[in-house]
């Protein structure tokens, strides 16, 4: 009853204001809700120039369950497990995580010691909410937690799909299709893949200056494609870079209006009406339905602690809250109560 009531939370919650829908995009979003209630593997790629290539390998049994291994550069760095209320944490690499650089974490010289040391802490009841974290401009908040990040995919995409301006299945013979400028794989109908595109809005005119609406988001420079087989979801890619976006590239080369320079000279500045994250994203799914992917906590060796503030919902940079408790340890069996 808990996961019905979770899956009908999230979609209540990403339902959208509009119910006009093209049938690609009623199709896509059939596509994602069928995928996303199936049991999976996963592999999420986040690439930036100044976060580096960011990787999440991982499990998802349930939307209360899933395990995660995070590596970036290469490098392995954490590993987290989600499990009903509870969390569990260890670090391989703790000169990667800022908030571990300091001798107490929490409040607690026994936690910091425990994760630095590459020792499972657990938290009972430290899962994350079930709702993406949004920003002051509505959008589900992306880059402060890559194991959320993963976590919170299909809400993320579902917003992206209801952001576009359109959803089209993919056409390598459109008059409009250009290979030269299409960053993302073709359909590939031998494997039986079908790719489904998201089309930008259109930048601002320059007669809506003063309102609302007068300066371009993220999804204004976001280009996306979506791999379907067998009506379930099993890659997705993105790139947001509004460097190369094609009207900023006419005004530069005097074939277009110039009024869109003054939106490339704000997001330049991060004057825009929110920062505009360049990055290159992809998620990669197997085992879809598997029942035999299962997600458990670790039973020995651990360390039952207060992890809230270090690595909750706004990331593994938040400081630690000035209250926190100081944990004791756990018994030699490795078994815990939860803190009080």
């Amino acid at each position: 009853m808990k996961h019905l009531a979770v899956v009908a939370l999230i979609a209540l919650t990403m339902a959208p204001a509009c119910t006009t829908r093209s049938e690609p995009q009623k199709d896509l979003l059939k596509f994602l809700t069928a995928t996303q209630d199936s049991s999976r593997s996963f592999v999420y790629e986040d690439k930036t120039k100044s976060g580096g290539n960011v990787v999440v390998t991982g499990e998802f049994q349930d939307d209360l369950r899933m395990h995660a291994k995070v590596s970036i550069d290469g490098s392995d760095v954490l590993e987290e497990t989600l499990s009903e209320d509870a969390m569990a944490v260890r670090i391989f690499d703790a000169s990667k995580v800022p908030a571990l650089q300091f001798g107490t974490v929490g409040g607690s010289q026994i936690v910091g010691d425990a994760l630095r040391s590459g020792r499972w802490v657990l938290d009972y009841r430290g899962a994350p909410p079930l709702i993406a974290p949004k920003t002051k401009t509505n959008a589900i908040l992306v880059g402060a937690n890559p194991v959320l990040d993963s976590l919170y995919i299909f809400q993320y995409l579902r917003k992206t799909v209801e952001e576009a301006a359109l959803v089209q299945v993919f056409n390598k013979d459109a008059i409009e299709y250009n290979a030269k400028e299409d960053p993302f794989p073709p359909s590939d109908r031998g494997a039986g893949l079908q790719r489904y595109d998201l089309v930008a809005p259109p930048l601002p005119l320059k007669s809506a200056e003063g309102t609302e609406g007068a300066s371009p988001g993220t999804s204004h420079f976001r280009r996306m494609a979506f791999y379907i087989k067998g009506q379930r979801l099993v890659e997705v890619r993105e790139r947001i870079d509004f460097e190369s976006h094609k009207d900023f590239l006419r005004a530069r080369q005097g074939r277009g209006p110039r009024h869109p320079l003054t939106f490339l000279k704000a997001l330049r500045e991060g004057k825009g009406r929110e920062p505009i994250r360049v990055r290159d994203m992809s998620y990669r799914l197997g085992r879809i339905g598997d029942a035999n992917v299962k997600v458990a906590l670790p039973t020995s060796d651990f360390l039952a602690a207060d992890l809230a503030g270090i690595f909750g919902p706004t990331g593994i940079n938040q400081a630690a809250p000035a209250n926190a408790s100081t944990p004791t340890e756990p018994a030699a069996t490795g078994t815990a109560t939860p803190t009080p």
